[in-house]
């Protein structure tokens, strides 16, 4: 939607862009956490290698990286900030290693340090590592990534049938990579476009959490307020901003923990919240406060987001952006050796404003456990796994594409399903015992009322064969032991015990022992000459009646 601003807002805004311009022209490609959140640009600092071809000499390179920071500029010359040079000695190994293969890490080591007081100590202190490499403190690789806000490390090669490139982008602020970006080209004058892509592509924006609210968060996108560009003097959104997001955009939360400065801790500082995303529902412009994003929680568990926000704990949504177009979901036991959990029935549904949409059935997992979601025009799906016909054993919310695989680990119920299946052998017997009881009886009653008491009596006799309540009673109490004890853990052996009290209750509701005895007296008073009086409804209670007193 086109914007009609007065010229005094242009000016506000311009304004604003050259404060944050001027605070931070000292560390220009340093993170500034002094920044109004929303006026933030992304600083991405490009680190490119290249094959030592006479193709990719210096000067060619020189004029490349002009390129692509010109089409840095016409694309968004607000939301963010490119910088191309070429990758320093230290980082190239890594890079020539394969971008997707750089890995950061951390370490403890103990250090002896000499306080204030002059004596020696030792204390344990926390290194950044770079596949396995430690990272001096002192270091300018240490500082590139604790100071820094995103380097995206380039590996331009040649080929037989061209040049390839291949992009990653490190979220220096939350120790996060995003997806790696690969294309091709034949020829040498478009290779700074295809660079250029594959860095816009792999920026990956990120939100703040300000609130939690119940099954909601309010967050607020960094940037936000800089995606915009003035044609012919009116403000309009920027459509081809890097920085860019929508209400059909996807977030992936995680909880960064800081130090006493403020910054990320260097081990264990980003704790990434699995099987949780969050669904924008609306942009809320609130009267007189800062706009915010009204985001839905889907997390596998319940409050996946509990937890204060304060100095030391920030939360943090990240935009999820797949990279294929399937997802393998593998269901495995949670054992010390996990075992693949075969023919569990798998459904889905969409969330928001899709809720009322009916359950789609995806099929099952086969004998590896293993089931593929694909993705469609929903990025998010809400992964239902059915356990037999009553269970269902876990909801799993899920963006195919995103992870080429995914691994879920839960208990393996079949002890439960076991149960499911002898259980649902006592229902049919115990319907089947009820129906014939009934049938006799009011056969034998029918005799009675026409004063026939030798072939009441007959049929009597048939009614005691039937199993008797008692005995079918400890024969479904005796299965109960015998499958509990047989159950994996205690949670197994509570859902089969909840199984069959269910059972056990209608058992002592419907099987009347008195029934048996009742039969026989009334055969008995018709037999010495007296007569059968149809019980009504009301002898019924008042015999009930009678028991409880």
């Amino acid at each position: 939607m086109t914007l009609m601003i007065p010229k005094f807002r242009i000016l506000n805004y311009a304004l604003a862009m050259l404060i944050c311009l001027s605070a931070s022209l000292g560390s220009r490609w340093s993170f500034a956490q002094d920044e109004p959140w929303e006026f933030s640009p992304y600083r991405v600092r490009v680190m490119v290698l290249t094959d030592d071809v006479p193709e990719l000499n210096g000067k060619f390179f020189g004029k490349m990286a002009d390129e692509i920071s010109i089409l840095a500029e016409q694309t968004d010359k607000s939301a963010w900030r490119v910088k191309v040079e070429e990758a320093p000695l230290f980082y190239r190994p890594f890079i020539a290693m394969g971008v997707e293969q750089i890995e950061l890490g951390a370490v403890s080591e103990k250090v002896v340090r000499v306080k204030k007081d002059g004596k020696e100590r030792e204390e344990n202190v926390d290194f950044l590592t770079l596949n396995g490499i430690k990272l001096e403190r002192d270091s300018t690789p240490h500082d590139d990534i604790v100071n820094g806000d995103r380097i995206a490390f380039v590996h331009v090669t040649k080929s037989q049938t061209g040049f390839n490139v291949v992009t990653r982008q490190l979220d220096c602020q939350l120790h996060l990579w995003g997806p790696a970006s690969r294309k091709s080209t034949r020829y040498r004058s478009r290779l700074a476009g295809v660079v250029f892509e594959t860095i816009r592509s792999t920026l990956v924006p990120v939100a703040k959490i300000e609130k939690i609210e119940g099954n909601f968060v309010r967050m607020r996108q960094r940037a936000a307020q800089m995606v915009i560009k003035v044609e012919d003097g009116v403000v309009v959104p920027n459509l081809d901003s890097p920085a860019r997001v929508s209400l059909s955009t996807v977030y992936r939360p995680v909880v960064r923990k800081n130090d006493k400065n403020g910054k990320i801790v260097i081990k264990d500082g980003i704790r990434e919240i699995d099987w949780t995303y969050l669904v924008p529902m609306e942009n809320v412009q609130a009267a007189g406060s800062q706009s915010y994003i009204r985001a839905e929680i889907n997390g596998a568990k319940r409050s996946p987001l509990a937890g204060r926000i304060n100095k030391s704990q920030k939360k943090y949504a990240v935009v999820v952006r797949p990279t294929t177009n399937r997802t393998k979901l593998t269901l495995v036991t949670r054992d010390k050796k996990p075992k693949p959990i075969p023919d569990k029935k798998i459904y889905l549904k969409y969330p928001g404003a899709d809720r009322k949409t009916k359950t789609i059935e995806v099929g099952q997992t086969n004998r590896k456990g293993e089931v593929f979601i694909d993705a469609n025009d929903y990025p998010l799906h809400l992964i239902y796994i059915k356990s037999g016909e009553r269970r269902i054993l876990a909801r799993l919310p899920i963006v195919p594409g995103y992870f080429e695989e995914l691994e879920a680990a839960m208990q393996d119920d079949k002890d439960r399903l076991r149960s499911e299946g002898v259980l649902a052998g006592f229902e049919f017997s115990f319907m089947d015992l009820t129906v014939r009881r009934e049938v006799y009886a009011m056969r034998i009653r029918s005799k009675l009322e026409q004063k026939k008491a030798k072939e009441a009596r007959e049929l009597y006799n048939l009614f005691l064969e039937l199993e008797s309540p008692d005995d079918f009673q400890k024969r479904l109490n005796n299965e109960n032991r015998i499958l509990g004890a047989a159950a994996g853990d205690e949670k197994q052996k509570k859902l089969i015990d909840g199984m069959f009290s269910q059972l056990q209750f209608l058992v002592q509701q419907r099987l009347q022992p008195e029934l048996t005895s009742d039969l026989d007296q009334d055969i008995l008073n018709v037999e010495k000459g007296g007569t059968y009086k149809v019980k009504s409804a009301v002898d019924d209670l008042e015999k009930e009646l009678n028991k409880t007193e």
